[in-house]
């Protein structure tokens, strides 16, 4: 319960999501999509099999210059079960912020 509550309130306080996972959302990446989309909050979700870095940098940068977010909440596949994403999420996050800051 907690957990829900959590991730419900961090899409709450936040202006947008966006979703890093490798395959489709699952467990809590699934949740706050859900709670995204009943709060009608935008939401992008980046399924990193799907795409390469650099096109997903291009989405990210763009959906990013699109909603306006100020405050964007960042979540995605838990660590233990996809070592590469935290590496994979920063380089992207990198990338697309870089370019919309600029």
């Amino acid at each position: 319960d907690s957990y829900d509550h959590r991730s419900e309130l961090n899409v709450r306080d936040s202006d947008a999501t966006v979703i890093f996972t490798f395959g489709p959302p699952a467990g809590g990446s699934a949740l706050t999509e859900r709670m995204a989309k009943k709060l009608g909050k935008p939401v992008l979700l980046l399924d990193l099999h799907r795409y390469s870095d650099e096109e997903a940098i291009s989405m990210l940068r763009i959906w990013l210059e699109q909603t306006r977010a100020v405050v964007l909440n960042v979540a995605g596949s838990r660590l233990s079960e996809e070592p590469r994403i935290a590496v994979t999420t920063a380089r992207i996050l990198r990338g697309a912020l870089v370019s919309v800051a600029a």
